[in-house]
């Protein structure tokens, strides 16, 4: 049981890291789509909702 947390855990990790990173990416790429922040922050807020 304890193993499969720790493995699970170890995975869980590697997932938010990805997913930090394709946010990170995304982030970049819109913010040279819309040049405007205003809009940028706009989507990352319908984005976190």
């Amino acid at each position: 049981m304890g193993c499969t947390f720790r493995r699970f855990s170890f995975w869980q990790q590697i997932l938010f890291s990805c997913t930090d990173f394709l946010k990170f990416f995304l982030q970049i790429i819109l913010s040279h789509m819309f040049k405007s922040d205003c809009q940028l922050r706009f989507f990352f807020y319908l984005v976190k909702e």
